[in-house]
């Protein structure tokens, strides 16, 4: 299992679209927008009952965050239980994630603690990510900026990526490579012992 972490418009997509052409074996890609976009609009973003499911939260001029509601939180629930699912059953996956959340990471370290995890942050500049975030036309304006600082910090990576100048076919070569020479991860076990995660889980 490859965990890409990242702001918005950091590339995670197309990385992992690229890990995807590069791995020789079926690689399957899951990420937080496959989950989420099954929600009606309407609970999503600034709609009516957005505070139900994924709000945007406005922390001032141009910075914009994320917040579960009741329903959010249960639908990333699932979602990260359907992943373990597919581990389970023997596929190898790449997950797109924007880790804004802290309970989300305690979940996916309890939940993959027996799993082989790499953990990659792929981190572009903010300029870069602002510039991305206008180009693309489809993302909140403001979203990688108020996302920019809790989505890397308190958090230990097997690999950290700069993108702001490499192509996601690189990248994905560059990770694909250094899990070769690096058969056996150890971000999540720091990171438990780091968030105090419990080492069991029902």
């Amino acid at each position: 299992m490859i965990l890409l972490n990242g702001t918005s418009s950091a590339g995670k997509t197309s990385i992992a679209k690229k890990l995807q052409e590069q791995f020789n074996e079926p690689l399957l890609y899951l990420g937080y927008d496959h989950f989420v976009t099954i929600l009606p609009d309407k609970f999503l973003g600034d709609s009516v009952n957005s505070q139900e499911g994924v709000q945007y939260v406005y922390k001032g001029e141009k910075k914009v965050s994320i917040k579960y509601g009741p329903i959010g939180k249960r639908i990333s629930k699932i979602a990260r239980q359907s992943m373990k699912n597919y581990v389970d059953a023997g596929f190898s996956i790449v997950i797109d994630e924007v880790l804004f959340d802290n309970d989300v990471l305690k979940d996916y370290l309890r939940l993959f603690k027996r799993n082989k995890v790499y953990f990659v942050s792929i981190k572009p500049s903010l300029i870069t990510a602002e510039g991305r975030e206008k180009e693309r036309g489809d993302r909140k304006l403001g979203l990688a900026r108020g996302l920019y600082e809790i989505v890397y910090d308190n958090k230990v990576y097997d690999f950290e990526i700069d993108s702001s100048n490499m192509t996601p076919t690189d990248i994905a070569q560059m990770i694909l490579a250094w899990i070769q020479k690096h058969p056996i991860p150890h971000a999540f076990a720091y990171n438990r012992s780091l968030h105090l995660v419990e080492t069991s889980h029902n």
